[in-house]
């Protein structure tokens, strides 16, 4: 098992050669015994020597008579005294004997019409008026196929076959042969004997035939290898789904061959499929118990035992062999004939009981390993196997018995292990798979069924009418007058008459029929999404769209709802292009961001590829890359959507809720559509752009002064630094603040922070935090001094929703030191030039407005650090860490590292913008999401 789970492949090239040939045995098989010769009956050689034909003589009591003549006319004796006469040869002189010693003897008789042997004890004078007969070169038939050749031609249970096309016979084999030996269509006389009487009879054997059972067997037995070989190619890497499979395509074989009875064996063929039909019959039950212990659900606690697995497989080999002995004699020296005889007629029966009992055992005695609720999945798929077993040995004990009416539903009966299979897995989803007839299959196998009924009804109908003895008056039409006549009518005429009342009565009913069939059909269609698109619908839906103001996303949510719906789509999709760029996409009737990543990387080739297409195109003559992408999504159709010579939308249009394919009216409707929607894409879109242009407009009078008021100039020139800082806000308006508070040559205080929010109030108390942090750096505060009294001052006019993140930094050039405190803000990257390395610094220390005043102050920490020639500072807002890319990732603070080490032999203005190309490169297209600003400062000589 270890080589499959390394080789899957090899494993479904195994399993696919293996459904093959055992598809083309049974095939064959079957094809080999609908074209043999058969005559439709089942015959026996006799139990006896001894057969009474008729009485002779008179009998004194004429009851006697009667009752000898229905009793032992045509019935064979098979005992004396009780003693069975099937053992001894000499069965005339025990009789003789009998009849010589005793004055009464008790006679077992065997009659084929009567199922039961009986017993009658009668004086021994009386058997010198029986005719008694040898009919030891003869064969008795047990079992007529009803509506067979053999019933056509007149043939009872109970006749007894003495010659056929003028040949004798020793045995039945011999029998079996002469018929097999005809030829198909030709003619069959056979001679029997009737209650004592001699009769011939003839009849005509078909050219091809084959009887309900071998149809079962064979259509079950393909499903079975079927469904294995799918288990097994989808899943080869599990390992209960290939012995599943492997117990499936086996079974499926046995049920292919499951009537292999070959009574003539001529060739090493017939030796072969004998054999391996015993084989298979024998070991697929050990394959069978052993998948059911990884089906549904992997039973652990009696894999481990693995007695449980093995001792199976070692009952059905032995079992196995002792067949083939009994086949080939090989047990004559050591059981006599009547012992071998009983065997072999119980011998699968005693196998099924020694297995039944073992499993059973082992499962009470490994009851406690068991897990219940996986035990409890696998009680359908169980109890199908049982009740398909019990019926087959019902139906080996009933044959025994000549019973054959219920073979045709035991057979019928193994179609319900396939079904079970299909319910278990898809109720648990067992190897996670998901096996189910398509949609369009099952409406139509319903629509089938509906009509199938309909005819099958009519027909009945015209049946009971036909049964009908119909009273028909005698009408008689004169010129002015319809008279009722009191004689009857000619029988011609009645019969005319009764044709003219079945067909107007029947074509009534059919009509009514007819009628209550197509509003079936309606429901159907409705239920499988078969009904028609209504175009007039769709056209009043769609010209909503040109008389509402519509964003870009209201009017992709408006457009997708209704195409689904009118097109009863399983999924769709829309995106809108503006100057040959996406700038809108979305999809209903799934959720799965992959998709939407991929659109938004290749929409610019999706554009181009549907620029030849003026209609509906299927995705398959898409590039490759595109094709694959959207065939696994289940998109079938694409149809661009264009605006005189501009492409400005393609919808994407997934399969059928009916699972059927595209008609020419699907895809006339879907251009019909593009049309209309084409207007309303252009009117959401000027719609976005004017909305955007009043939000940018009001926002930029807004805050455009305060702005401009709050952020530094210029840079301040101080010997030994170099110094670059920018702000990009979100909106052109934002929260985030840098600032230079120089108050000497030699030294300079950085301030960065961001304001919580957006919009017009961050840059409110932006600039107000500004104003403070200014004046009281005119005190020559450190960096904690400076940030704690800016919270004091701030605390209290703050809201309660807002607050604000700060870090301070001191650079002092005569002591080369740099200090550091922190207010909750991002942490400050520091390049120390000696070390060659890059650290994050996070003193301790909460956001301004946060908390009391104290509470800030303990908390609050100031670091120093040497600040040596080559070392960087670098400080950032969280509009840079918090940039996303089109998947929705941030960029990582690792890549703000990594660009620090790199660039830092660069100027610091050089730094800064290599930093922000990189986030620029990461985001690409998307739009800002926040305030991003940047400060860099570099110690230099």
């Amino acid at each position: 098992m270890k080589y499959w789970d390394k080789n899957p492949i090899y494993y479904q090239i195994f399993i696919s050669v293996l459904s093959f040939c055992f598809v083309l045995l049974g095939t064959f098989y079957f094809v080999k015994l609908a074209t043999t010769v058969s005559d439709e009956n089942l015959f026996v050689s006799p139990p006896s020597k001894i057969y009474i034909s008729k009485l002779k003589g008179e009998f004194d009591d004429y009851k006697k008579r009667k009752f000898y003549d229905s009793t032992f006319v045509g019935g064979f004796i098979v005992g004396i005294d009780n003693v069975s006469l099937d053992s001894i040869p000499n069965q005339y002189e025990m009789l003789e004997k009998t009849i010589k010693e005793e004055d009464n003897i008790s006679l077992q008789i065997a009659n084929f019409n009567n199922p039961k042997i009986q017993t009658i004890r009668i004086p021994s004078k009386d058997i010198a008026n029986f005719y008694l007969e040898n009919l030891e070169s003869s064969v008795i038939i047990t079992y007529v196929f009803p509506e067979g050749v053999s019933d056509r031609a007149g043939l009872r249970r109970g006749d007894i076959v003495l010659e056929i096309n003028g040949q004798t016979f020793n045995s039945v084999k011999q029998a079996d042969k002469i018929v097999k030996n005809s030829r198909s269509g030709s003619k069959i006389d056979y001679l029997i004997k009737r209650n004592g009487k001699i009769r011939s009879l003839s009849l005509t054997l078909p050219k091809f035939g084959i009887n309900l059972s071998q149809l079962l067997m064979m259509i079950c037995g393909m499903f079975l290898i079927f469904l294995g070989e799918i288990i097994g190619i989808k899943r080869p890497r599990i390992r209960g789904a290939r012995i599943t499979s492997f117990s499936l395509i086996m079974f499926g074989l046995v049920a292919t061959l499951g009537l292999v009875g070959l009574s003539s064996i001529e060739n090493v063929y017939d030796h072969f499929l004998l054999n391996f039909a015993n084989f298979a019959m024998f070991i697929s039950i050990p394959i069978i118990l052993h998948s059911l212990k990884y089906f549904p659900r992997h039973l652990v606690g009696i894999t481990n035992y693995k007695y449980t697995i093995l001792t199976p497989y070692l009952i059905s080999i032995i079992f196995f062999l002792f067949q083939v002995g009994i086949i080939y004699q090989a047990w004559t020296n050591i059981l006599d004939e009547k012992t071998l005889a009983l065997i072999s007629n119980y011998l699968f029966l005693i196998y099924l009981v020694l297995l039944s009992l073992f499993i059973f055992i082992t499962n009470i005695v490994h009851r406690k390993s068991i897990n219940k609720n996986d035990w409890k999945k696998g009680r359908l798929i169980r109890s199908t196997y049982t009740l398909v077993f019990l019926m087959i040995v019902t139906q080996s004990v009933l044959f025994h018995f000549g019973y054959f009416k219920l073979r045709e539903l035991i057979y019928a009966s193994l179609l319900l292990i396939p079904i079970a299979y299909m319910f278990t897995i898809g109720l648990y989803r067992v190897f996670d798979l998901n096996i189910r007839l398509k949609r369009n299959y099952q409406y139509l196998l319903v629509s089938s069924g509906l009509y199938t009924a309909y005819i099958a009804t009519v027909i009945l109908f015209i049946y009971l009418l036909s049964t009908i003895n119909w009273q028909i008056p005698n009408l008689h039409f004169s010129g002015t007058s319809i008279e009722v006549l009191k004689n009857p009518l000619r029988p011609e005429m009645h019969i005319l008459y009764e044709k003219i009342l079945i067909v107007l009565i029947s074509m009534s009913i059919a009509i009514l029929l007819w009628n209550v069939a197509k509003v079936i059909q309606e429901k159907i269609n409705y239920k499988f999404y078969r009904s028609k698109s209504d175009f007039r619908k769709a056209a009043k839906e769609f010209s909503k769209l040109n008389s509402k103001n519509f964003n870009p996303e209201q009017f992709s949510k408006f457009f997708l709802n209704r195409l689904i719906d009118l097109l009863q789509t399983k999924r769709a999709g829309l995106l809108l292009y503006k100057d040959n760029m996406m700038v809108s996409q979305m999809f209903a009737g799934f959720n799965d961001d992959t998709l939407i990543e991929y659109i938004s990387a290749v929409s610019n080739k999706l554009h181009m590829s549907l620029m030849n297409y003026s209609d509906s195109v299927p995705v398959d003559y898409l590039p490759d890359a595109q094709r694959i992408v959207l065939r696994e999504f289940k998109f079938k159709y694409l149809t661009p959507i264009w605006s005189k010579d501009d492409l400005i939308g393609i919808i994407f249009v997934g399969e059928k809720l009916s699972e059927t394919s595209f008609h020419n009216d699907d895809l006339l409707f879907l251009s019909a559509i593009s049309g209309q929607a084409s207007v309303a894409i252009e009117n959401s879109l000027l719609y976005e752009d004017l909305a955007k242009q009043e939000r940018y407009k009001h926002e930029l009078e807004i805050a455009r002064g305060i702005q401009l008021a709050s952020l530094p100039i210029k840079t301040p020139d101080i010997d030994g630094l170099d110094i670059a800082g920018t702000s990009i806000p979100a909106l052109e308006v934002g929260g985030d603040f840098y600032d230079y508070l120089n108050g000497k040559s030699n030294s300079v205080t950085i301030v960065v922070g961001d304001v919580s929010g957006k919009g017009t109030s961050a840059a409110l108390y932006m600039s107000k935090i500004q104003g403070i942090m200014r004046t009281l750096h005119e005190f020559n505060l450190k960096p904690k001094e400076l940030l704690v009294r800016t919270n004091t001052l701030i605390s209290d006019s703050m809201d309660n929703r807002s607050f604000v993140t700060s870090t301070s930094a001191y650079i002092d050039l005569d002591t080369k030191t740099v200090t550091i405190s922190r207010a909750g803000h991002l942490p400050l990257y520091y390049y120390n030039s000696k070390e060659d390395k890059v650290e994050s610094l996070k003193p301790n220390g909460i956001m301004l407005g946060f908390g009391n005043t104290q509470k800030f102050t303990d908390l609050l920490e100031e670091v120093v650090l040497d600040f040596n020639e080559g070392d960087v500072l670098l400080f950032i807002t969280d509009g840079i860490l918090e940039t996303r890319d089109r998947s929705g990732s941030e960029f990582d603070e690792s890549e703000i590292l990594r660009m620090l080490s790199i660039y830092s032999s660069q100027s610091a203005n050089e730094i800064k913008e290599n930093i922000l190309k990189r986030v620029k490169s990461f985001t690409g297209e998307m739009e800002q999401f926040d305030d991003m600003t940047i400060v860099v400062v570099k110690r230099n000589n």
